[in-house]
């Protein structure tokens, strides 16, 4: 096996290995389980602007900060303003809360045990399910109207035609190594 077809299979088995994305509504707040960013935020009306998020201590589970002072996004929270609210977590019994902390930083955390208590008190549900959108203020992007959406990926598997793609890459590699030790 030639070199040069060596590493474009290896490249080709690496590049099968993607996870899909997420679609956003208004803002969306994406938890990447098993990635290295964490959590990022999509604006739906600036499809080109991304925000990562923060990695903060937190008691239980994970939890980011979002500061989006250099995204020329920004609100003053709408329903955030008054209470944090809480998604269900891909976990049963577990909730991802959202909150506004003001000067446009949103602090999301996941894996926590109790629901953030504006869910139950305003809407009678302990948590959201995960994609539901809620009023988060005017978008001073452009005014218009933001929601913000919780959504949550499960860590990204390989399908097994990538595993196989990436061992036979590594089977051409180790053959090439051999051949030249010879």
């Amino acid at each position: 096996m030639n070199k040069k077809f060596s590493y474009a299979l290896a490249i080709g088995a690496l590049m099968a290995c993607t996870s899909a994305q997420s679609a956003n509504i208004g803002w969306g707040f994406t938890i990447q389980n098993g990635s290295p960013t964490g959590a990022t935020l999509r604006f739906s009306n600036d499809t080109g602007n991304t925000v990562t998020g923060s990695s903060v201590a937190s008691t239980t589970g994970e939890a980011w900060l979002f500061d989006l002072s250099g995204s020329g996004h920004g609100s003053i929270g709408g329903e955030f303003a008054l209470s944090a609210f809480a998604w269900n977590d891909l976990t049963a019994g577990l909730f991802n809360n959202l909150s506004f902390l003001g000067n446009n930083v949103w602090r999301l955390e996941t894996d926590q045990t109790t629901a953030a208590p504006g869910t139950q008190s305003r809407f009678g549900v302990p948590g959201f399910g995960l994609g539901t959108s809620l009023f988060a203020g005017n978008d001073s992007f452009n005014g218009d109207v933001a929601f913000a959406s919780v959504n949550e990926l499960p860590a990204a598997v390989p399908e097994p035609s990538a595993i196989a793609l990436a061992g036979l890459a590594l089977f051409g590699l180790l053959a090439t190594q051999r051949r030249r030790a010879r």
